[in-house]
């Protein structure tokens, strides 16, 4: 590509999504939707994948069933290291669980290493789609700086490029007095 010649790490690449772009970004880390192959052998390094929808099946709303028979996702061979973000009051129409249903791809993926619960975060996470986005329904500047300070720790360390800033958003998060979230690592 003109411009990126010699300035592109194929070594370092990462891949992030909110929502479907989620559910895109978590097949290039090896998810499988349907009977797809996994693209586990691309060259995807880390992954963030932001309110990632969760399993189909029995899982899935009528609504989701009838118009969405493809989301019946295989996090068996999401083996890319990957941090899931996900809002602890997130009320999806397309799910009949409620908000655990967006960790599914933490519980259920290999390399799906970190969940992080964000407090009071429902589809918008605090508004990380962005300014003055009428869909944000929980606007939250700080839940918004949380997401961005995370996400960058998490790929630094993913990617070897900054082995400490992921633990010390872990422990930052931890030591918070009125934490705005959590983190669970398997």
């Amino acid at each position: 590509m003109p411009g990126l010649a010699g300035r592109v790490d194929r070594e370092r690449v990462a891949v992030a999504g909110h929502s479907w772009g989620a559910r895109t970004a978590s097949t290039l880390a090896g998810a499988r939707v349907g009977d797809g192959e996994s693209l586990i052998g691309t060259r995807v390094a880390a992954a963030v994948l932001l309110r990632l929808p969760g399993s189909g099946g029995d899982d899935l709303s009528p609504l989701a069933a009838q118009h969405f028979p493809f989301m019946n996702p295989d996090f068996s061979e999401l083996k890319t290291p990957s941090l899931v973000v996900a809002g602890d009051r997130d009320q999806s129409p397309l799910t009949v669980r409620g908000p655990d249903w967006f960790a599914d791809g933490y519980r259920l993926g290999p390399g799906a290493t970190d969940l992080l619960t964000l407090f009071g975060a429902e589809h918008g996470l605090g508004g990380t789609q962005g300014a003055f986005d009428t869909r944000t329904t929980d606007e939250s500047p700080e839940r918004v700086a949380l997401v961005q300070e995370a996400t960058l720790a998490y790929l630094r360390t993913a990617l070897g490029l900054d082995d400490d800033a992921w633990p010390a958003v872990r422990r930052a998060l931890a030591a918070a007095g009125e934490p705005l979230g959590r983190i669970d690592t398997k």
